[in-house]
This record gives structure tokens, C-alpha cells and sequence, in this order.
């Protein structure tokens, strides 16, 4: 299942990532997302869901993230967010 994927990847993460281990975590984010959307969830459902995976894993957001490393648990997370609204809305066209 797509979450118990991201929630195997989030789980055994160590600092700093990779780019293979950034390119792994997406990959199990973007087929998370796929599904999650398929199903009807809405995108704030989503993302609320990211956060409880993430926190399950021990990756937590921070009060005062650093934007200059993008090496911490805290950024991951950011990314993590960020990542998921762009794949939720990757074929979304804007009305013309």
C-alpha cells in the first residue's frame, strides 16, 4: 500500500539525504498522493495525513526552519507538504 511505502521510507530516513534518497522518498510521496486522490480525499486531507505519517516516523516541523542547510527533519517535512500540493494538482489547468 502506498502509505505503508512512504511510511517505511520516512521511518528509516538518515541525515544528510542523498539525492537517490530524496528521489526514493518522492517516488513513495508520489504514489501516496496518487492514491489518496483517486480515493476522493481532499488535499487538505491529504497533507493532514502526511503530517501524521511524518510524525510517526520523527518528522516533526519546526518553529524556525532553516532554508539555507534544507538538511533537517523539519525541512524534509516542508518538502514533504510542498511536494504533495504540487503532485495533488500536477494535471489541474487553470480556467482559461
Amino acid at each position: 500500500m502506498p502509505d505503508e511505502r512512504l511510511r517505511q521510507q520516512l521511518a528509516t530516513v538518515e541525515f544528510p539525504l542523498t539525492d537517490e534518497r530524496r528521489a526514493d522518498i518522492r517516488r513513495a510521496l508520489n504514489a501516496y498522493v496518487d492514491s489518496m486522490k483517486s480515493a476522493g480525499w481532499l488535499p487538505e486531507r491529504v497533507i493532514v495525513d502526511l503530517k501524521r505519517i511524518s510524525a510517526a516516523a520523527g518528522i516533526h516541523g519546526s518553529a524556525l526552519p532553516t532554508f539555507a542547510t534544507r538538511a533537517s527533519r523539519s525541512d524534509l517535512l516542508m518538502d514533504l507538504v510542498a511536494w504533495s500540493v504540487e503532485r495533488y494538482y500536477r494535471d489541474v489547468k487553470p480556467d482559461s
